[in-house]
C-alpha cells in the first residue's frame, strides 16, 4: 500500500517520475481509481463497491503481466464471477485451475497497485437504518449502491489530498454503467464537500470498457470480497482474496453490519444537515 510522505518517500519514488514542472523538475504521480461492484441485484445478501488504485508508471508491467497470464491461460477477459462458477470462458475448467488463475491475478494486483479499497454491506440492513434515520428527508435514496459509491468518493477523496500538488487521480468506471448520471453529480458535489473531503486532485471522471484490466483487477476484488471475506462467517478465506488482504491495509476492506452501518450513516447524516446549511447562507 502507499504511504505518501512527500515528494521524496522511497515508496512514492517507486510510483512517481521526474518530470519538468514549471523552471524546475521534480518528481510526479498520475494514479487512476478502477472501481467495480458486486452484489448489487436485487435480492442479494451483500453489496460491496470497490476497486484498485494503479500509477501511470506502472501500468505498463501491470497490463503486461495481466494480458500475458490470461493468454497463457487462453482467456480473452476475465469476468470473476464466471470463473467462480465455472461458466462462460472458463466452462469445463476443474475448480483448482479456477482458484489458481484467480490466485495468479491476485498477486499481479498485490505487485502493481499502489492501493486497494473495497466497502460493503446487507441490503435489507441499509435499509432498515434508511427507514430508522428518516434519510429520505434529507435526499438520501433508498440505494445501497449509491451509499458505497459515496464512502469510496471519500476514501479517494482523502487519498488525493494526500498527494502532492502536482500529483492527480483519475477515476474509471466500467462503460454503460447505469449510474453512471449519479457518479457525475457525486464528483461535482464532492468539489464543495465542506469537510475537506474535497475532490481538487481528482481531475477526470472516464467510463471505460471491460476489456481494461484494471477493471477486470477492480471486478476480481469485489467479487472475492462479495463471496468470501471472512466478515461473514466463512470458515477459511479463498487464497486470492488472502493474497490481496495480506498485502495490503486491511482498514481499506470493510463490512458494515447493522449497529456499525448505523453509526456511518449518523455520522452522513450530521455531515449533510452542515453541507445544507452551508449552501443556504
Amino acid at each position: 500500500m502507499l504511504n505518501i510522505e512527500g515528494y521524496h518517500d522511497r515508496e512514492y519514488k517507486k510510483w512517481a517520475t521526474i518530470k519538468r514542472i514549471g523552471p524546475h523538475w521534480d518528481y510526479m504521480a498520475v494514479f487512476s481509481a478502477f472501481l467495480d461492484d458486486s452484489g448489487t441485484h436485487d435480492g442479494s445478501p451483500l453489496a460491496v463497491v470497490g476497486g484498485v488504485i494503479l500509477s501511470e508508471k506502472g501500468m505498463d508491467d501491470f497490463q503486461k503481466a495481466w494480458h500475458k497470464t490470461l493468454a497463457d491461460h487462453g482467456v480473452r477477459i476475465f469476468h470473476s464471477a464466471d470463473c467462480d462458477a465455472g461458466y462462460g470462458e472458463f466452462g469445463g475448467w476443474p475448480k483448482e485451475r479456477r482458484r489458481s488463475l484467480s490466485l495468479e491475478l491476485s498477486r499481479i494486483v498485490s505487485r502493481h497497485a499502489s492501493d486497494i479499497m473495497a466497502y460493503g454491506t446487507s441490503p435489507t440492513d441499509f435499509s432498515s437504518v434508511w427507514k430508522g434515520l428518516r434519510l429520505s428527508d434529507i435526499g438520501v435514496r433508498n440505494d445501497v449502491y449509491r451509499m458505497l459509491l459515496e464512502l469510496c468518493f471519500h476514501r479517494l477523496g482523502d487519498w488525493a489530498q494526500r498527494l502532492p500538488p502536482n500529483d492527480t487521480l483519475k477515476i474509471s468506471v466500467e462503460l454503460g454503467n447505469k449510474k453512471a448520471s449519479f457518479i457525475n453529480d457525486l464528483y461535482i458535489r464532492g468539489s464543495q464537500d465542506p469537510n475537506g473531503r474535497r475532490l481538487m486532485n481528482i481531475t477526470e471522471i472516464s467510463f471505460d470498457p471491460k476489456e481494461l484490466p484494471p477493471l477486470q483487477a477492480a471486478d476480481l476484488l469485489v467479487h472475492k470480497v462479495y463471496k468470501y471475506h471472512p466478515h461473514l462467517g466463512t470458515d477459511t478465506m479463498e487464497p486470492a482474496l488472502q493474497e490481496l488482504i495480506d498485502n495490503h491495509d486491511m482498514r481499506t476492506i470493510r463490512l458494515w453490519r447493522r449497529e456499525e452501518l448505523e453509526e456511518v450513516m449518523r455520522e452522513r447524516l450530521t455531515h449533510d444537515k452542515h453541507f445544507r446549511k452551508r449552501k443556504q447562507q
